[in-house]
């Protein structure tokens, strides 16, 4: 998480984010790919093992903690002004971060996430806008 973390507090621009920024964001969930494929094996066997149950709470909590952390960072600097509730923008991108990540390290299909991951530029005016 503390990778992650430092990757994204390293971009500051969100204009270059958009348009440039998705294969900065996509080598740091790459090299993630361990450590999401055994946040996805706590997610399967969590259900099942009593003694995991407590942690997926944790897990989640700290995955959205990052992505809010970014979120105010954009903000708080005057950056970007969100055109939709956050209460709907961190589950969003959190579930897009998992599903790329698990797609990953299931397929291991580097080509076709950065192509999908590249909509994002298209997408991300209607959530975000630069201030």
């Amino acid at each position: 998480m503390a990778e992650l973390r430092t990757s994204l507090n390293q971009m500051t621009d969100p204009i270059w984010l958009i348009e440039s920024g998705i294969v900065s964001i996509w080598e740091s969930l790459r090299r993630l790919g361990d450590i999401q494929l055994a946040a996805f094996d706590l997610l399967v066997q969590a259900p099942k093992q009593e003694s995991l149950q407590a942690f997926l709470p944790e897990l989640f909590t700290r995955y959205r903690d990052v992505v809010e952390e970014q979120l105010d960072r954009l903000e708080r600097d005057g950056r970007v002004r969100l055109k939709i509730e956050r209460e709907v923008l961190v589950p969003l991108i959190l579930n897009t971060v998992l599903g790329f990540g698990l797609y990953y390290v299931v397929t291991r299909d580097e080509e076709s996430c950065l192509r999908a991951l590249s909509a994002w530029r298209e997408l991300a005016g209607s959530v975000v806008e630069p201030v």
